[in-house]
């Protein structure tokens, strides 16, 4: 079994990212580009609650464009990160809604799961909670 020191230097790195997400995304920035040159692998994979999933950073760009054209974000608040070694998770709790007024305002939160290698993010996972 690992001890805390060992523990703390192989989160360092994660810990970093994690910190990086969480002070971006309460920051209120509408582009992720800075995380992304600075954090992300080049070829991740971000996956959303849905199962879609978009593979490298083209096709990611390509996402964000189409989402934040449909949809206005309120506000953001995000708390964390949760970290292992090769990992950390965002609770992200935003109110959006729809530019084309097809939906009203709402609430909604997500856990983000980033998976890290050789220090670059290379999968992030978001898990929607349940509407009733």
């Amino acid at each position: 079994m690992p001890n805390a020191d060992s523990f703390a230097e192989a989160t360092k790195k994660t810990t970093e990212i994690g910190r990086a997400v969480v002070n971006h995304l309460n920051a209120g920035e509408k582009s992720d580009e800075p995380l992304w040159a600075a954090y992300w692998d080049a070829g991740f994979e971000s996956v959303e609650g849905d199962g879609q999933s978009w593979k490298g950073i083209d096709e990611v760009r390509k996402k964000h464009a189409e989402w934040y054209a449909a949809f206005t974000v309120h506000n953001c608040k995000a708390e964390g990160p949760y970290v292992t070694n090769d990992a950390f998770a965002v609770k992200i709790e935003m109110e959006i809604e729809a530019n084309d007024g097809s939906m009203p305002r709402i609430s909604m939160s997500e856990i983000g799961l980033y998976t890290v290698a050789d220090g670059k993010v290379v999968r992030e996972q978001f898990f929607n909670a349940p509407r009733d």
